[in-house]
């Protein structure tokens, strides 16, 4: 996850460890942790560009493009491998689940 605590454009130049790799899948390995969803709206808003220019996911990097990967801010904070979101709704249902069972509304067997 390279980029995620970031706050400022990342420049990368391409050696021959990618060259001939798709741009997608080269951001995919490099912003692990970073959802493809994520990764394909920022090369279709042109903020990932290749020597200044905008590219398409099918672009196969060359020896010495230059990458320009824009800051990534992860919006959805995780708590322990989960959204905030799903953390919440687990946390009350749970609570739910536990009063009622203290109110006798639940059976154990």
């Amino acid at each position: 996850m390279h980029a995620l605590s970031k706050k400022s454009v990342e420049m990368k130049i391409a050696d021959d460890s990618v060259e001939g790799q798709r741009i997608d899948n080269f951001l995919i390995n490099y912003l692990k942790g970073v959802p493809k969803s994520h990764i394909y709206r920022i090369i279709r808003s042109g903020e990932v560009r290749v020597n200044s220019k905008r590219i398409d996911q099918t672009y196969r990097l060359e020896l010495n493009d230059q990458i320009r990967i824009p800051p990534i801010s992860s919006k959805e904070k995780t708590v322990l491998g989960q959204s905030v979101g799903k953390a919440l709704y687990s946390m009350r249902s749970h609570h739910i689940y536990h009063h009622r069972l203290m109110d006798g509304q639940y059976e154990i067997n």
